[in-house]
C-alpha cells in the first residue's frame, strides 16, 4: 500500500464516518449500474473495497455489478463472501440463485431462492424469489410446489399481466394440463380472465 494512502487511512475519523462512506459508495454504485455504466461501478467498488473500507453490502454490490457484466466466475465468490459476512442479505441470496441457474446448478439455486423468499416477505420486490421458485417447480413437474410458490408470489405483489403474459415459457406452462389449470384459476380469481385470451 502506498505511504500516502497509509497516512490518509490512519487519519480517518471513527467508524461512523466509514459507515457514511460505505453508504455513499453503495448509492453511487447503484446509480452507475442503473445508468448502465457497470464497468465504472466495478472500478469504484474495487478501489473502495481494496483501499478504504468494506462490508457485506459493498461486497454484494461488487458481485452484483460483475453479474450484470456477465462475469459469473468472479461474481459468484463475491456473493458468497457477502452472505458469509451477512446472511440476512435477501438480494444477495436472490442474485446468487440467478447465477446458479445460469451455470446449471438448480438445486443450489432453489436453496438460494428459498433463503431470499424467507428474508424478503415484506420487501416491495418480495414476489421475485417465490416467482423463481414457482418456475423451478414447474420445470421439475412439482405441481403442488408450483401452486404454493405462485400463490406466495401473488400475495407479495406478483402480476401475470406485468410479468409473464406472452412469454414462451409461460405459454408452455399454460398449455400443460396441470399447470394450466392452476394458472387459469389464479388469473380468474386474482386478475382478469381476459388476460387468458391474449396469452
Amino acid at each position: 500500500m502506498p505511504p500516502l494512502l497509509i497516512l490518509l487511512l490512519s487519519a480517518l475519523p471513527p467508524p461512523d464516518y466509514l459507515e457514511s462512506v460505505r453508504n455513499e459508495v453503495e448509492q453511487k454504485a447503484d446509480r452507475l449500474m442503473e445508468a448502465q455504466r457497470i464497468e465504472h461501478a466495478v472500478s469504484l467498488l474495487e478501489d473502495v473495497r481494496n483501499h478504504i473500507t468494506d462490508d457485506a453490502r459493498l461486497t454484494y454490490s461488487h458481485g452484483l455489478a460483475l453479474r450484470l457484466m456477465g462475469d459469473y466466475s468472479r461474481a459468484l465468490p463475491l456473493l458468497k463472501e457477502a452472505l458469509a459476512k451477512d446472511p440476512s442479505l435477501a438480494s444477495a441470496w436472490y442474485d446468487l440463485g440467478e447465477i446458479q441457474l445460469l451455470i446449471r446448478q438448480p438445486d443450489e439455486a432453489q436453496k438460494s431462492f428459498e433463503n431470499a423468499a424467507d428474508l424478503s416477505e415484506n420487501h416491495q420486490s418480495g414476489w421475485a424469489a417465490p416467482f423463481r421458485l414457482a418456475e423451478l417447480a414447474a420445470d421439475a413437474s412439482k405441481i403442488a410446489a408450483f401452486e404454493n410458490w405462485l400463490e406466495k408470489a401473488m400475495e407479495r405483489g406478483f402480476s401475470f399481466q406485468q410479468t409473464v403474459v406472452g412469454t414462451d415459457r409461460w405459454r408452455e406452462y399454460l398449455q400443460d394440463p396441470d399447470l394450466g389449470d392452476i394458472i387459469r384459476r389464479l388469473v380468474t380469481v386474482h386478475e382478469d380472465e381476459a388476460l387468458l385470451e391474449n396469452w
